[in-house]
């Protein structure tokens, strides 16, 4: 997911940065909301704090198959193209980078045993660990 921008201060949750918009634009330090919204956007947590995008169905799928809720903060404008369904559907996205990086915590499928380094030498002091469990074991980093 990426993060949001917020249209307007009625969109912002977090009551610091809600105080902080309120207390420029009283102040003048800041002419609108325009002007402050970039440190907004760079220093509230609801900017990345948005609902999940579940899939492209109105409000990311976050609601339900009704889809009747609201969400608590707008979600945001890329969930037709950035939501897990899709991810799900990518066979090269993070989604699958991580399920096959939690699948190395299944037992047995990454052990410490005695490590020796891949080639003749290591290239410049690199060293690289490779499972040395023998030939009819099969090899696994």
């Amino acid at each position: 997911m990426t993060n949001t921008t917020f249209e307007t201060p009625d969109e912002i949750r977090d009551v610091e940065a809600a105080n902080f918009v309120e207390a420029v634009l009283e102040s003048g330090e800041y002419d609108s909301y325009e002007e402050v919204r970039s440190v907004v956007e760079a220093r509230s947590r609801d900017n990345a704090r948005t609902p999940m995008q579940w899939s492209d169905e109105p409000h990311a799928g976050f609601t339900g198959e009704e889809g009747d809720g609201e969400p608590w903060l707008p979600v945001n404008d890329d969930y037709e193209s950035v939501n897990v369904a899709a991810a799900r559907a990518d066979g090269d996205s993070i989604w699958h980078y991580y399920r096959e990086l939690i699948d190395l915590r299944e037992p047995g499928r990454l052990r410490l045993r005695r490590l020796r380094t891949a080639g003749a030498g290591p290239p410049r002091g690199v060293r690289v660990p490779a499972d040395a469990r023998g030939r009819d074991a099969g090899r696994r980093l």
